[in-house]
């Protein structure tokens, strides 16, 4: 990114081209509806600089007995990586997904648009969000991913479906070191302190 150009620029330039052959939910007002949906599943908390951002709600994790996996946030990028999160979703019942935009700010009031559960259209989705976080959940809320731009992802619901909904290694206490380094070699989970450690008590080890 050029120091001209803006996130909301890069926002813009990316979100029209991914996902424009994509359905939005409704009507504004429905919409509303299923984006304050997901947000019953976030909470908002603030940086040591003053800004604020969203992360999986704690109450909401301990409420479901949600488990939770870290993965590379620019992995959902690629359909080889969701396709595991597809099969998983589609086992389940859920043919399609909703997904939105969960920064906050100005951002607060993205559209919320129907994701068919398939690995190219999911994929498309969670790249075309970036700079901004981002969360797909089903309508029943049985499960969610919510991604932290290009860094981190946080796989969240029953411990079987996130198992089911990552590749082969991707589970467990090395699985999360390793995303962590993949966003940079010289970050440890100390960096992302305030994101991880309210997830400790939810966290796959295993």
């Amino acid at each position: 990114m050029s120091k001209n150009t803006t996130p909301e620029a890069t926002y813009a330039a990316t979100f029209g081209n991914a996902i424009d052959h994509l359905s939005q939910a409704g009507n504004r007002e429905q919409q509303s509806v299923l984006r304050d949906l997901g947000w019953t599943m976030l909470e908002v908390w603030t940086g040591a600089e003053g800004g604020s951002f969203t992360r999986l709600s704690n109450a909401w994790l301990g409420q479901q007995k949600w488990r939770v996996q870290i993965a590379p946030a620019r992995e959902l990028w690629r359909p080889e990586w969701v396709a595991y999160l597809a099969d998983a979703a589609k086992r389940r019942g859920h043919d399609e997904l909703l997904g939105t935009s969960v920064s906050t700010g100005e951002f607060r009031d993205r559209a919320v648009w129907r994701i068919p559960t398939n690995a190219d259209d999911m994929s498309r989705f969670f790249e075309s969000q970036f700079p901004l976080f981002c969360l797909l959940f089903p309508a029943d809320r049985s499960f969610a991913i919510h991604c932290i731009a290009d860094e981190l992802a946080a796989y969240a619901g029953p411990a079987e479906f996130v198992r089911d909904a990552l590749p082969p290694g991707a589970i467990g206490r090395h699985a999360r070191a390793a995303a962590i380094a993949a966003v940079d070699p010289r970050l440890t989970e100390d960096d992302y302190a305030d994101v991880l450690a309210p997830y400790a008590p939810f966290m796959i080890d295993g």
